[in-house]
């Protein structure tokens, strides 16, 4: 397994980072290729793609907030954040990572500070598939409507262009250790 793919000027870049990008810019030049070569706009298809980043990560974030059993801790975050409870070792806690406050009778690490929004901090991990999803179809959906797109057509192209970005997703899941690709 390798978390780390390469450092560049001193930044580390994650493997599932660099592989899930790299997989969407695959899946979306090949979609707007196929899109020229049927005599589609391939701008719309490039707008298609980036739209749905967007709108699955804000709805993969969004789902994990409501859904995944941690809604009332980011609630405390914003509100009382000893109500909070990281299950970490003392010296993790105590680290320049975390600057959590540890709680000697709990044996528990509690955040320092109060945070509201800890719930929209995406890349701080916290995303399920399922929002993810839905926001991205959402957001095809409403595209394709706008733009006059043939659905049809739109899901042939996810046809092949979608298993591509998934198989770099899973190479760099598999690198980073998380799933098992």
């Amino acid at each position: 397994m390798r978390p780390e793919l390469f450092r560049l000027f001193d930044v580390g870049f994650p493997s599932y980072f660099v592989l899930l990008l790299t997989g969407f810019l695959f899946a979306t030049a090949i979609g707007a290729a196929w899109a020229r070569r049927i005599g589609e706009d391939p701008d719309v298809v490039v707008d298609l793609g980036l739209a749905m980043l967007l709108a699955g990560v804000v709805g993969g974030r969004l789902l994990h907030v409501f859904a995944d059993g941690y809604f009332m801790d980011y609630v405390h975050l914003c509100t009382d954040p000893a109500k909070v409870d990281w299950p970490l070792e003392k010296a993790e806690c105590l680290s320049a990572s975390y600057r959590g406050v540890w709680d000697e009778g709990k044996r528990v690490c509690h955040p320092a500070a109060a945070d509201c929004f800890a719930w929209a901090k995406f890349w701080a991990g916290g995303l399920t598939y399922y929002g993810g999803f839905i926001g991205a179809s959402l957001a095809a959906w409403f595209l394709l409507r706008r733009d006059r797109f043939p659905f049809w057509k739109a899901a042939d192209m996810a046809g092949f262009a979608v298993p591509i970005g998934l198989a770099f997703g899973r190479m760099g899941c598999l690198l980073a250790g998380c799933c098992f690709g």
